[in-house]
């Protein structure tokens, strides 16, 4: 799956509310920059990233970008899920934290977390957002 792949499915169907993004532990099915289509899924409510390792991509002039950023731009998403072995989710934390996330329909968040470092900005998710519900695997 590629970036223009998902950008002409989000076109196709642009009333879609649940996205599936499961990336084989075998075959590397998504590519690098998929995830950057996500803002064009205008009516999303239901995200799920399955073993999706979130990668830094370079950008010109050497700067590197975030493939997990553009979860921030879907403002009508009512519930993800990122179940996966490295530190996508707590990226997705640690980038909601820091830019203020506006997760305002969001109701539900499925976490896998790593590590310790993570439970400040978990606390920080659940007092900003008191009718969150947060399940962490």
């Amino acid at each position: 799956m590629t970036l223009a792949n998902l950008i002409l499915i989000s076109k196709a169907a642009p009333n879609l509310r649940e996205l599936v993004l499961w990336q084989s532990p075998d075959v590397n099915v998504l590519e690098n920059a998929t995830t950057f289509a996500l803002p064009y899924f205008k009516n999303l409510e239901s995200l799920t990233l399955l073993n999706w390792e979130s990668r830094n991509s370079a950008a010109r002039g050497c700067a590197y970008r975030s493939e997990i950023a553009p979860i921030l731009s879907l403002k009508r998403l009512r519930k993800i899920k990122i179940s996966c072995q490295g530190s996508t989710a707590s990226q997705f934390l640690k980038d909601v934290r820091k830019r203020n996330g506006p997760f305002h329909f969001l109701e539900i968040a499925e976490l896998s977390l790593n590590c310790e470092e993570d439970l400040g900005n978990l606390q920080w998710l659940e007092s900003r957002y008191p009718h969150l519900r947060v399940v962490r695997n």
